[in-house]
């Protein structure tokens, strides 16, 4: 299905015949902050091309998630200025081939929707470059119960995944600064979390803490699996945070790194800290198996 309204028609931004982009339902947003320069002076990347395509199996024109929208507010929110026409100046292409497809069907219930989305970074359009960087993203919805519905738990589960809640962070960590996700994420984690900036008077958590929240808990699962000892000192700096999940997530986390350094500290917290002895422990099980 061709979503003329989103993005550029069929797959002709595939074969490097960029049209201009529309974005349904997009406010006019004022200009972002200039993004910062690196360290030897030269201007970091400031302007983003968005272009692609995006598809539903559902009987609708376009997907009711706004993936192009979303993603233009993550890029401004960090500081890039994001344009949609490709005859505007602009630094970087971002590539957006975003596809829901015909999900598993529920019992007693309908089909549910799975997200199949590729984000591919280029220095101008395609095909006359090789992409930089590229995220491929699959979500869809939880089995075999739908926590919200059988299409939004889909978008929920990818909003809740690490790398794609904090792309504007990757992108601007890349660009600006060569960084990799070990680096960017140990730098969010380290950021307020939104629940504790703004819920309060016994209310349910929004949409947007909820995100927040799982999307932290991600990153941080993310920085053990990918066991570089880098993103220690911010994993450690989590145990001083109030939130138990966090804080046990942190734990587990840096056993699975598996640093023989780690193994004093984790005995203390076993000895000190009841709230994390659990975690604790096996966290120190995970570092011995790892040495």
């Amino acid at each position: 299905m061709r979503l003329n309204r989103y993005l550029l028609p069929g797959c002709l931004v595939m074969l490097g015949l960029l049209a201009p982009l529309e974005l349904a339902g997009a406010e006019p947003a004022s200009d972002p902050p200039a993004a910062q320069e690196l360290p030897s002076g030269q201007p970091t990347t400031n302007t983003i091309l968005l272009a692609g395509q995006v598809n539903t199996w559902l009987d609708l024109a376009n997907p009711p998630y706004n993936l192009p929208v979303t993603l233009k507010m993550k890029l401004e929110r960090v500081g890039f200025r994001v344009v949609l026409d490709p005859g505007q100046p602009h630094d970087v292409v971002l590539v957006i081939d975003y596809r829901e497809s015909r999900g598993p069907q529920y019992q007693k219930l309908e089909h549910g929707t799975q997200i199949t989305c590729t984000l591919a970074l280029h220095r101008s359009e395609p095909p006359n470059t090789e992409p930089m960087l590229t995220y491929r993203f699959e979500a869809e919805a939880s089995w075999p119960i739908p926590v919200v519905s059988l299409y939004w738990d889909a978008v929920q589960n990818l909003e809740e995944n690490a790398y794609y809640y904090y792309i504007g962070e990757l992108l601007r960590g890349y660009l600006a600064a060569g960084q990799n996700a070990v680096a960017v994420f140990s730098e969010v984690i380290q950021e307020p979390p939104v629940l504790f900036s703004t819920h309060g008077g016994g209310r349910p958590p929004t949409g947007r803490e909820v995100a927040n929240r799982e999307a932290r808990l991600n990153a941080i699962r993310e920085l053990g699996r990918l066991k570089d000892r880098q993103a220690l000192p911010a994993l450690w700096g989590l145990i001083e945070h109030p939130d138990p999940a966090e804080r046990a997530t942190a734990v587990a986390a840096i056993g699975t790194i598996g640093d023989p350094g780690a193994l004093d500290r984790l005995k203390k917290l076993y000895e000190t800290d009841p709230d994390l002895r659990a975690a604790a422990a096996q966290a120190t099980q995970g570092t011995q198996h790892s040495q």
